[in-house]
């Protein structure tokens, strides 16, 4: 009987050890996953100012227009649909 325990011991053992060094593995890989995304930050060509402010000039731009075309045919249907029903 104190065979049999000391075999599961050693068995846990061997197990906290593996899981020990999938643990450290993980560490490992994320600690080089975030060393290489500030790798490849540092090579991205950022945009300007003057662009970025450009470009979100013309973002909101092209929103108000498709914004008030959407709002132009919701008020030709409802119309439409108003004629027809009442």
């Amino acid at each position: 009987m104190e065979t049999e325990r000391l075999t599961d011991v050693d068995k846990n053992i061997g197990k906290k050890t593996k899981d020990d060094k999938k643990k450290k593995e993980r560490k490992h890989k994320a600690s080089n996953y975030a060393k290489e995304v500030v790798v490849e930050l540092k090579k991205v060509s950022w945009p300007s100012k003057k662009e970025v402010v450009k470009a979100t000039g013309v973002v909101l731009a092209l929103t108000v227009a498709l914004g008030v075309i959407v709002g132009a045919f919701d008020l030709l249907f409802s119309t439409l649909v108003g004629l027809i029903v009442g």
